[in-house]
């Protein structure tokens, strides 16, 4: 009884990933366990779906509502820069911008991971299981359980995807060695897609570090 209750709260007090974790995370998502080209494609898919929500933002929801066109530019045969969609929540229209990272990932997944009958039809749900010609959409839930199975064996406890969104805000808000933020709460606010900045502030919250750097610089 005891233990569940220290793991609810260790779990409560987790919610963003340090950079370490998450780059630890990534490498277990993104490797394959056993040489197979099935294997391979899920781990191309899995790596990809984290780094939309890593270094995007983008909720659950909105991930798996992606087809192929919204992340490949088929006119001009490249990954596309940015992504619209409209917010899960809010229902505004939002552009999210997309670094390297994640454009490398895309045309990895073009090249290795979708198969030329998917590859021609950008209406195509970008996430798919493996199964049949075309692919069956995953379900939220088995990506949920992709993650968590992952960050149980890459750092030894539960993530959760909402986790890896946390982390994009809180790694957008922290500060450079000069002290400044990578960004600001409002534009975070627009990144996220929320309606009222007070959702946004729920996402950001001082890292032990920012406890510290602040003490120390009393005079």
């Amino acid at each position: 009884m005891v233990g569940g209750f220290y793991y609810r709260v260790a779990m409560f007090l987790i919610k963003a990933l340090t950079s370490e974790a998450l780059y630890d995370l990534l490498k277990y998502i993104g490797t394959p366990k056993v040489e197979h080209w099935y294997t391979t494609k899920q781990c191309i898919r899995n790596f990809l779906a984290c780094i939309l929500m890593s270094d995007g933002g983008l909720r659950v929801g909105e991930l798996l509502q992606l087809n192929i066109g919204d992340l490949w530019d088929h006119k001009h045969a490249r990954p596309q820069r940015s992504i619209q969609l409209i917010s899960e929540k809010s229902k505004l229209p939002r552009l999210v911008p997309l670094n390297n990272r994640v454009r490398d990932s895309i045309k990895i997944i073009w090249d290795f991971g979708w198969s030329k009958n998917r590859r021609d039809n950008p209406t195509l749900p970008a996430f798919t299981t493996h199964k049949g010609k075309l692919g069956k959409p995953m379900t939220s839930r088995q990506l949920q359980r992709i993650i968590r199975e992952a960050g149980q064996a890459a750092l030894g406890y539960r993530v959760t995807p909402h986790m890896l969104r946390h982390s994009f805000a809180t790694r957008l808000l922290k500060k450079n060695s000069r002290g400044e933020a990578r960004t600001n709460i409002r534009v975070l606010q627009i990144l996220l897609g929320h309606k009222n900045i007070a959702s946004t502030q729920v996402y950001t919250h001082p890292t032990s570090e920012d406890c510290q750097e602040a003490v120390d610089s009393l005079d």
